[in-house]
């Protein structure tokens, strides 16, 4: 995993370049940052995931510099060590006056990017589902949903395709962030109950 980390970093800033976008965050050095606060606040990987509502293998690609937390998580962690989110931006303590514009526009450009990749995704979702209902209307109107082989084809597209329109519903809905927050609030009060047991 050490060795995969640089690799696959230095790949995707080389992707991220030739896509004509501005990656100026060193991940790896994030991460390793993130490292430290999490051993100088004395908690595991498994107790910090608990408590953002993240799985421990989350945090671990975090710190290895594999990907960066979500914006809001990343607010989350500024509080939890009580640093600045520049100094997380930035991998390092104490960021100069002069480096906390730019940070500013790098954690926008961040967040852009998560923006964008999300909405690529829900696109091909909806494309898929699309071709998926086609698949189920061309076997339907030919007659060969009946019976055998075309009728669990027709069956799997058409699951498919109330799948793929059900996630999309579900993304594009405002209630979205709703269910995330709920979600996280829901796990990190039982986190809390079972470091209390």
């Amino acid at each position: 995993a050490v060795l995969v980390a640089p690799v696959f970093h230095s790949l995707w800033c080389l992707v991220a370049q030739r896509k004509g976008m501005v990656i100026k965050m060193d991940q790896i050095k994030i991460g390793q940052f993130l490292k430290q606060l999490r051993t100088q606040k004395g908690l595991t990987q498994e107790r910090l995931a608990e408590s953002l509502g993240v799985s421990n293998r989350t945090v671990s690609r975090w710190e290895n510099g594999v990907n960066l937390p979500d914006f809001d998580l990343l607010i989350e962690l500024s509080k939890l060590y009580d640093v600045g989110l520049e100094e997380i931006i930035h991998g390092q303590r104490k960021v100069p006056e002069a480096e906390r514009e730019q940070t500013i526009r790098q954690v926008a450009e961040y967040a852009e990017e998560k923006k964008r990749r999300l909405l690529k995704s829900l696109h091909i979702l909806a494309w898929l589902g699309a071709a998926a209902d086609l698949v189920y209307l061309l076997l339907d109107s030919a007659g060969l949903a009946e019976s055998g082989f075309g009728e669990f084809a027709a069956s799997y597209a058409s699951g498919l395709a109330l799948g793929a329109l059900i996630v999309f519903v579900i993304f594009t809905s405002p209630w979205f962030s709703h269910i995330h927050q709920t979600r996280k609030r829901l796990f990190q009060k039982l986190g809390g109950k079972n470091g209390a047991a």
